[in-house]
């Protein structure tokens, strides 16, 4: 009988150890997965880019952006951003590496991917610095970097804004890893009194360029890699991100689903034009549709009691 009851708890015992192990395997292959997606405990997720990876570590960059932003169902086979996220998932951090110890994380809106600050691995004092823009909601200034020394800039988000300080326009500006890294770097870690407002306004210029539009577009992503400068390029990049809004809502309205766009959509700057009454015409083009809206449109009120229109108007205005 003892030798029944001796064989019986070491067999217990050797399914309570195989049941540990197992849980613990499910845990460290779901820490694991998290990391790749960039998921953090306790924090807003983070996605992570090390410039040394190169333009393959680039492309897939970006698809683990869209997979950490994207919505449970899609859209024509397309990624969606969520119109409604969780209390604590409203922002996502992305973290751009130039070496192992220096890397500056940009602040984004995962329901419209509008950048609204970014913050520098340095410490001020015994705190990081978080840089946040003339129009950026008090929600996020409160929210998105916690504990840390906030500043901000004289010029707002808007594309009009940007292109006015840094004295370049989207169209002539140099979209490269190369030109990305030397924007980041003129930036880190300087004392507040040295940022220069062109300097600045040009590097949240081209990081909103190869990480946000470049996640929403998947023809911008493929003429980065391409090293695609041409004008043709340039014009239609500009009027896509104008209408990423109208683009998005045309797909998800789409009747039939996912065939005709009625009326017709009209993507268009002084220099591009483009007539869209199919779905096919443009899908390729989309690397991540914002989310569907009802008629009824939204707004958001920055500090300075600006209303935008919830279009995509935070980087296109004037």
């Amino acid at each position: 009988m003892k030798v029944f009851t001796a064989a019986k708890w070491i067999w217990w015992c050797t399914v309570i150890i195989t049941v540990v192990v197992m849980l613990s395997l499910t845990l460290i292959k779901k820490e694991q997965v998290g990391r790749q997606l960039g998921q953090q405990v306790g924090a807003f997720t983070t996605v992570t880019f090390e410039l040394d990876d190169g333009l393959s570590g680039y492309s897939e960059f970006l698809t683990r952006l869209r997979d950490a932003l994207e919505a449970p169902t899609k859209a024509c086979g397309l990624q969606t951003t969520v119109g409604s996220p969780s209390k604590g998932e409203e922002y996502i951090h992305v973290d751009i590496k130039f070496s192992n110890t220096q890397w500056v994380t940009i602040g984004i809106d995962v329901m419209d991917m509008y950048v609204w600050g970014y913050k520098d691995n340095v410490k001020y004092k015994g705190k990081s610095r978080a840089t946040f823009f003339k129009n950026t909601p008090k929600v996020a200034k409160d929210n998105l970097f916690p504990d840390t020394t906030p500043r901000t800039t004289t010029f707002l988000s808007t594309y009009g804004s940007l292109e006015r300080y840094a004295k370049v326009g989207r169209v002539d500006l140099e979209l490269t890893l190369k030109n990305l890294k030397a924007c980041i770097i003129s930036v880190y870690g300087k004392p507040e009194k040295e940022l220069d407002n062109a300097v600045e306004a040009k590097f949240v210029l081209i990081a909103v360029q190869m990480v946000a539009e470049a996640t929403r577009f998947r023809f911008m992503e493929k003429g980065i890699v391409n090293f695609d400068s041409s004008k043709a390029f340039k014009y239609k990049m500009v009027a896509f991100q104008n209408d990423w809004d109208p683009a998005s809502q045309a797909i998800h309205k789409a009747s039939p689903t996912c065939t005709t766009i009625s009326p017709t959509l009209v993507i268009s700057t002084i220099d591009y034009r483009q007539e869209v009454k199919e779905v096919d015409e443009i899908k390729d083009d989309m690397g991540l549709l914002k989310f569907k809206r009802s008629n009824t449109i939204q707004s958001i009120s920055n500090d300075d009691g600006v209303v935008d229109n919830d279009q995509n108007l935070h980087f296109s205005e004037l």
